[in-house]
């Protein structure tokens, strides 16, 4: 009886909700979306976040979700976009993080299952109109340099994607009172 008891309990849970994409790159049936081409975009809304896998986000979305991408690599945009994410060093203390954290070759990135993000990774990853993923695409490589203090923190992005270079540098001010701090 237990066996078939837990034969049941462990294909319900692999079933999940029956929802679309989790968002941090697997579609409903388990697999991943495919790599797609790198479209250069313009940030509006920067974030880092501050849960134990510090992630930095540039999306060219605003509002909430926008600034909460950071603290939750599996969280979606929530409308059409694209996204740059990077999952900085998980043991990097202060507020700002400074220096300069080079990101790993792509080689080392696969798209992350289940939001198991490894460290100085950074992705592109493109949503549609119905706000679900299209695809993900890792960093070749590049580096992110922290620059600043707990009230002034200069974000300076360099990467390429397959050759493709992104570019992006701002300012975040305030860190103590946010999470994630959000421009």
């Amino acid at each position: 009886m237990w066996l078939r008891t837990s034969t049941v309990l462990l294909a319900l849970a692999a079933c999940g909700d029956g929802g679309g994409d989790d968002g941090g790159g697997n579609l409903p049936d388990g697999s991943m979306p495919p790599s797609i081409q790198y479209m250069n975009f313009t940030g509006r809304t920067r974030s880092l976040g501050t849960s134990s896998t510090r992630l930095y986000s540039v999306t060219d979305t605003q509002g909430a979700i926008a600034c909460g991408v950071a603290n939750d690599f599996e969280a979606a945009l929530g409308t059409q976009g694209s996204q740059v994410i990077i999952a900085l060093d998980s043991f990097m203390g202060g507020v700002c993080p400074t220096g300069t954290h080079s990101i790993q070759p792509a080689a080392n990135c696969p798209v992350p299952m289940f939001g198991n993000v490894r460290d100085k990774c950074a992705y592109y990853r493109r949503y549609d109109q119905q706000a679900r993923l299209i695809g993900t695409l890792p960093a070749s490589a590049g580096a992110v340099t922290f620059t600043g203090d707990e009230q002034s923190c200069t974000v300076t992005v360099n990467l390429s994607f397959s050759g493709q270079a992104f570019t992006d540098t701002v300012t975040l001010t305030n860190g103590l009172v946010a999470n994630p701090w959000c421009r």
